[in-house]
């Protein structure tokens, strides 16, 4: 009897581990199925003064960054980003190294700006900036490509920048078996084109007495860097039209320098991409805030109530401390209205005392 009972008593012992073991949540064995992805866009600024041709100098101090660069990874966990795309990751490739293994993702980068360069060897020495697009691994992020916009030459086997380079960088990620691409970008930054830059011209040419050679100097200054933009946009959406098959979801995130409505940036993306922000909110959700933002209040310093050498730099000086929404996420048409489910800014929180950076960044969940 006690035998039998014994072996009765194992058998269920048995059977209640196996139903304990069958009822268990798999999600929690297993990734989770996912149909949304939240994508994050953060222009990490190196800090840089981009004065100094064989080293260049910084505006805050080696703890500041480091403390910045903490402050960046805990604000991508917290907002539990899928996919991260980085502008002005510096110095590289070492930034996108530290930074993924930081927190578990897959990267790819390209570098936009480093000066005069042979190989690795070259000057300024600290400077090595670009993009980075950083995807949790079971994403399964692949490299597609890159396409140069503007500034000198610049590969992996040399460089020949004076001015600041930009360009395009393409991935692909894979949910749920259906390929997803995405993109980082970064502009030319300059003076807008636009009611606003002309109005204040004006206004300074009277207060400080910029004579009519100075303001067709600053005229001219504004045209090109217009059209340097432009040619810019133009590139890259041919560039996208190229590498992205017909069909295929698009999400291009990136610091564009320009405001939604700024003629470059609006011919670019009217009835080609959808800006996820302005459709889930109602505010100006400013990404350039002169007023909130603390590292450009403590940092970004300039007496604007001077006469300067040339008008364009007085302009371009103001614009600094005007607020602007320049950085976006943009969903190309092949992802419905209704697969953005949410938008918000993020990077706007002070973290161990710092903002991340002199930029607030975007996030976006959207489905698929």
């Amino acid at each position: 009897m006690q035998k039998t009972g014994s072996g009765r008593s194992t058998t269920v012992s048995a059977l209640c581990a196996a139903l304990f073991f069958l009822c268990l949540p798999f999600g929690r064995l297993t990734a989770e199925p996912r149909d949304a992805l939240r994508f994050m866009t953060q222009n990490a600024w190196p800090g840089l003064d981009y004065v100094g041709d064989i080293k260049m100098g910084y505006v805050d101090s080696d703890e500041h960054r480091e403390r910045r660069f903490r402050a960046l990874v805990q604000e991508i966990r917290a907002q539990q980003a899928d996919v991260v795309s980085i502008n002005e990751a510096n110095i590289l490739p070492g930034f996108a190294k530290r930074l993924a293994r930081e927190l578990g993702y897959d990267y790819i980068y390209d570098v936009s700006d480093s000066g005069v360069r042979i190989g690795g060897m070259g000057f300024p020495i600290n400077m090595r900036s670009g993009d980075v697009i950083l995807a949790r691994k079971d994403l399964k992020l692949r490299r597609v490509g890159r396409r140069r916009l503007s500034g000198g030459p610049q590969s992996k086997f040399g460089s020949f920048n004076f001015d600041d380079g930009t360009e395009i960088l393409v991935g692909r990620v894979s949910l749920g078996g259906k390929d997803i691409f995405v993109a980082t970008t970064h502009p030319h930054s300059s003076v807008p084109l636009n009611g606003w830059s002309l109005g204040l011209m004006d206004e300074l040419k009277a207060r400080w007495s910029y004579s009519d050679g100075e303001y067709s100097k600053a005229m001219e200054r504004l045209e090109s860097e217009s059209a340097r933009r432009r040619s810019e946009f133009d590139a890259m959406a041919a560039y996208l039209r190229k590498i992205v098959p017909a069909g295929a979801a698009l999400v291009l995130m990136g610091d564009f320098n320009a405001e939604a409505d700024w003629p470059e940036m609006r011919s670019f993306f009217e009835g080609n991409y959808r800006d996820t922000y302005a459709l889930a909110n109602g505010d100006p959700g400013f990404t350039w805030d002169a007023e909130c933002n603390d590292n450009i209040k403590s940092y970004y310093k300039a007496d604007l109530n001077r006469k300067f050498d040339a008008l364009y730099d007085h302009l371009y000086e103001y614009s600094n401390f005007v607020r602007w929404r320049i950085d976006f996420i943009l969903a190309n048409m092949n992802i419905p209205v209704d697969a953005i489910k949410q938008s918000m800014l993020c990077g706007d929180t002070i973290i161990d005392g710092v903002h991340p950076s002199d930029h607030f960044g975007v996030i976006s969940t959207i489905g698929f």
